[in-house]
């Protein structure tokens, strides 16, 4: 048997045309679990599944009870990320949630920060992070003094989420939050759901004590006045982003996206590169550069292309090696961000 509590929803809406909402359940260990209703359609459709049910087993219940609500399952499948399925072989009633600072919920908040970064950005985990703080001017200033810059889960003006944060933006308050990092922007997250820790945040009875930020308007009411702080730093532009773009226009445009007449230009990139020690990215950029241009052949001198299969090897490495360096400097910032001694 799996014994499920609800921890937060949050909306999805991808650039292919899917759209819905996930929620978020932990067990008893605190593992956490998903149950999502995504299908084709666009913004509109993430407030549809939102109040629509979605199916566990037998068990039908909309989101905006699920998240706060519990289940029992028997005979439960998951995918290795820790998806739930809803075959027919499932089994599933309703039980009673819990808050969070219950158990197994209050475990969640309770978990060192320097941990839940790498968790959460470890490959196939939920890439979630369960924090308290004190939500001041659109930040969240966690103990230890790290401030976490928060943004919207999607900002559509559709949706809640833009809204909710304006009005926190001008709140000082206690609270404890879930939010999903932003892998290339340490120090900044998407503000899924929060719970008041504090009387500056009086929410309806219904709400059960927290708020899904990206899909539950704030109730303006309760929110008493604030004062704001600061907003979160914008991060400076990635030195290998010059590969990342490069890669792209040639995925767009072919060999002709890096003619000769860029040369000098694209040299100047590379030496660029390599005094901000990204030496490889730099020899990458340069290897594409080679592979987009036509050289004398070998017979009567006509100009000549590098052979596809070879020219498609080089994209693929620089288009490689700028994914790499974005993923790895994304882990090193969040690391250097979650450290104690960076506060």
């Amino acid at each position: 048997n799996l014994r499920l509590v609800g921890l937060c929803s949050e909306p999805v809406a991808t650039r292919g045309g899917w759209a819905g909402v996930a929620t978020w359940l932990a067990d008893a260990h605190g593992r956490l679990w998903s149950l999502s209703d995504v299908q084709p359609g666009g913004v509109e459709r993430v407030l549809q599944a939102w109040r629509g049910g979605v199916r566990l087993g037998d068990l039908s219940l909309a989101h905006a009870e699920l998240v706060r609500a519990g289940a029992l399952v028997q005979d439960a499948t998951a995918s290795a990320d820790g998806r739930l399925g809803a075959g027919a072989a499932v089994q599933a009633v309703r039980a009673a949630g819990a808050t969070w600072d219950q158990t197994p919920l209050a475990s969640l908040f309770a978990r060192p920060l320097a941990d839940q970064v790498a968790t959460a950005l470890a490959p196939g985990s939920a890439g979630l992070l369960t924090l308290a703080g004190r939500l001041v001017g659109g930040c969240l200033r966690l103990e230890g003094g790290h401030r976490l810059g928060l943004v919207p889960a999607l900002a559509d003006p559709a949706l809640p989420a833009l809204a909710n944060l304006r009005a926190l933006a001008a709140a000082d308050l206690a609270v404890r939050a879930v939010v999903r990092p932003l892998r290339e922007a340490a120090g900044q997250a998407a503000l899924l759901a929060l719970a008041p820790a504090d009387d500056g945040l009086r929410l309806p009875e219904a709400m059960a004590g927290r708020l899904m930020a990206a899909l539950e308007h704030l109730p303006h009411a309760g929110l008493a006045n604030g004062q704001g702080g600061p907003a979160a730093d914008e991060d400076p532009p990635l030195p290998w982003a010059t590969l990342e773009r490069r890669a792209l226009a040639v995925l767009l445009g072919g060999r002709s996206a890096l003619p000769a007449s860029v040369g000098p230009g694209l040299a100047a990139e590379a030496r660029n590169l390599r005094a901000q020690l990204c030496g490889a990215a730099a020899a990458r950029l340069e290897s594409l550069f080679q592979a987009c241009q036509a050289v004398p052949g070998e017979r009567w001198g006509r100009l000549a292309q590098v052979p596809p299969a070879a020219f498609a090897r080089q994209w693929a490495a620089a288009a490689l090696q700028a994914q790499r360096a974005r993923e790895q400097h994304a882990r090193d910032a969040w690391t250097r961000w979650a450290d104690p001694a960076s506060c």
